[in-house]
């Protein structure tokens, strides 16, 4: 699949108090792909109830007669997988309602793959961890929980990239995320996510004062510091399926700093 150079505009108001423009990272006849910024919402959902998603402005934009979106051949779109609103990454959609079944019940199926990367202070041993703890979501409050009298079946697979004295950066796998699943499995298996203030659990006395002394090292990340990194499609759709994003300049920042970057 040959990545694109084009791009999808959104004019002020629309998603932000801002004009932005989304990176297409794949454009086939039946489905495109965008690369979502951290802070947008892909679909409408009852969590953001009353927040812009992009599924709704590209259809607006499609309607009015955006000749970029004629260009690209996107008259419509379907919400199929991507990041949740406060992480970047891969987000597909299917141009046609025929894409969008075969692609919903691929994804229903577990054949589509998701893989995250994120960053944690956390020091285990383990290099490798699996959590299959059933999820479900708060009845009154914005947040996933582990519950096995009322949650979904979920599994994420964790292994450990890289680490440094500081920082580990890890891979989480999925075919069917739940809402905040892997970040509510990474704290459960005692790794979560740097920044994560919502499940991230309460730092021991000597943890502390590690990162402390983090903080003094380096400005704090701003925001999660996770991403999604790859969606693959390659069980369902012909060619190399597999859709790749960079991570933004503040990860690669701290990926740097900390020599975690994989040797190309």
């Amino acid at each position: 699949m040959v990545k694109s150079n084009a791009f999808i505009g959104f004019p002020e108001g629309m998603l932000r108090d801002k004009q932005i423009r989304l990176p297409v990272l794949a454009n086939e006849p039946g489905w495109f792909a965008l690369n979502k910024f951290s802070g947008l919402l892909g679909q409408a959902h009852p969590r953001y109830a009353g927040r812009p998603n992009i599924t709704n402005a590209i259809r607006s934009q499609a309607e009015a007669g955006k000749g970029e979106l004629d260009r690209l051949g996107i008259s419509n779109c379907y919400y199929m997988c991507g990041p949740e609103f406060d992480i970047p990454g891969p987000i597909v959609f299917a141009k046609e309602k025929s894409t969008a079944n075969l692609l919903k019940n691929a994804y229903g199926s577990d054949q589509i793959k998701l893989t995250y990367r994120f960053l944690t202070e956390a020091k285990i041993s383990g290099a490798e961890l699996s959590c299959n703890l059933p999820i479900a979501q708060h009845a009154e409050k914005s947040l996933a929980l582990v519950s096995r009298k009322s949650g979904k079946k979920s599994a994420t697979h964790f292994r450990r990239i890289m680490g440094s004295q500081s920082l580990s950066l890890w891979e989480a796998v999925t075919t069917h995320p739940r809402l905040d699943q892997v970040r509510l499995h990474a704290a459960e298996l005692g790794i979560p996510v740097m920044g994560d203030s919502l499940y991230g659990r309460v730092l021991t006395h000597l943890e502390s004062s590690r990162s402390r002394s983090l903080s003094r090292s380096t400005p704090r990340f701003r925001g999660l510091a996770m991403l999604l990194f790859e969606v693959d499609l390659s069980r369902i759709l012909p060619g190399n399926s597999k859709i790749c994003v960079e991570p933004s300049k503040q990860f690669s920042a701290f990926l740097r700093k900390f020599n975690l970057l994989e040797a190309e």
